[in-house]
C-alpha cells in the first residue's frame, strides 16, 4: 500500500471509529435509561451505596469503553496526519532535489503511486502555498521553479500563513482537532511564518 493510500486509509478508520463509537455510546445510554425506568421502585428500597452501584457501574464501564474508543480514534488521525505531513515533506525535498524541473509522474514513480493521486496531492499542495515559487501545467504534469519571488507575493503568503494559525486556533477551541495534531501544525506553521519574516525584512 502507498503512502497516500495508507494516509486515507487510517484518517477514513480514525473518523468512522469515532463517529461509530459516539453513536454507540449514546444509542446505548438511551436503552439504558429507558430498561432502568421501570426499576426505580426497586432500586428506592435498596441502600443509596447499593443503589448507585447497579445504576452507575454500567454507565461508567461504557463510558471507560467510549473514551477508549474515541481515544484510539485520535491515535489513528495523528498518525494519519504525521504520514500525510512526512510525505510532503519528501515530496517537497525531491521537488528541490530535481533542481525545480520534473513531471508529475516522475514524482509519482519514485514514490510508487498512481499519477492522479501524486497530480491531486501536488495541486494541494499548490493550494495551500507550500510549493511556493512551483508552477504546474496541467496538461503536461510538468513542474517548474520560479526564478525568483516578488516581495508582494512573499507578504501574500506571510498573510496567508498567519489566516491559516488562526484557522488552526479556531479548530483546537471548538474540538476539532486533537491537542497532538494541534501543537505540531501549530509549530510547523510558526517555522514557515519565521522563515517568512526574516525574508520580508
Amino acid at each position: 500500500m502507498n503512502l497516500i493510500n495508507l494516509q486515507r486509509l487510517l484518517n477514513l478508520v480514525g473518523r468512522v471509529l469515532e463517529i461509530t463509537s459516539t453513536i454507540c455510546y449514546v444509542i446505548y445510554l438511551v436503552l439504558y435509561v429507558n430498561d432502568l425506568l421501570p426499576y426505580l421502585p426497586k432500586l428506592r428500597a435498596l441502600k443509596v451505596e447499593d443503589a448507585l452501584s447497579r445504576v452507575l457501574m454500567p454507565i461508567i464501564f461504557a463510558s471507560i469503553a467510549f473514551a477508549i474508543a474515541i481515544w484510539a480514534a485520535d491515535i489513528l488521525k495523528d498518525y494519519s496526519r504525521k504520514v500525510e505531513i512526512d510525505l510532503e515533506k519528501r515530496v517537497i525535498g525531491t521537488l528541490e532535489a530535481s533542481g525545480g524541473k520534473i513531471t508529475v509522474q516522475e514524482v509519482a514513480e519514485i514514490f510508487k503511486v498512481r499519477g492522479d493521486q501524486m497530480m491531486n496531492f501536488i495541486q494541494r499542495l499548490l493550494g495551500e502555498g507550500k510549493l511556493r515559487g512551483y508552477i504546474l501545467d496541467p496538461s503536461t504534469g510538468a513542474l517548474s521553479k520560479r526564478v525568483g519571488t516578488s516581495p508582494e507575493t512573499s507578504l501574500r503568503h506571510e498573510v496567508e500563513l498567519r489566516a491559516r494559525l488562526a484557522e488552526l486556533e479556531a479548530l483546537r477551541s471548538e474540538g476539532k482537532i486533537s491537542e497532538r495534531a494541534y501543537q505540531q501544525l501549530k509549530k510547523e506553521l510558526e517555522e514557515k511564518l519565521r522563515a517568512e519574516s526574516g525574508t520580508n525584512e
